[in-house]
């Protein structure tokens, strides 16, 4: 179990310091920014889905939850 735990975090490391090398160099730079995972140039490519692709406030379709309550 622990041989399957450390593939995981060889594989996953890259994007996890990626992400974190984009937040540091927000914070540097004083912006207070959404994550976007398309054309990060931290990330080691392109996030796939559309889960992190960012959201325009004049969108009202974009402000609607996806889950019916």
């Amino acid at each position: 179990m622990a041989t399957v735990n450390l593939v995981a975090i060889a594989l996953l490391g890259k994007w996890a310091f990626g992400a974190l090398a984009d937040f540091e160099a927000m914070r540097r730079e004083g912006r207070d920014d959404k994550f976007v995972g398309r054309g990060n140039s931290h990330l080691p490519g392109d996030l796939p889905g559309d889960v992190w692709d960012p959201v325009l406030d004049n969108d009202p379709a974009a402000n609607k939850p996806d889950v019916a309550r």
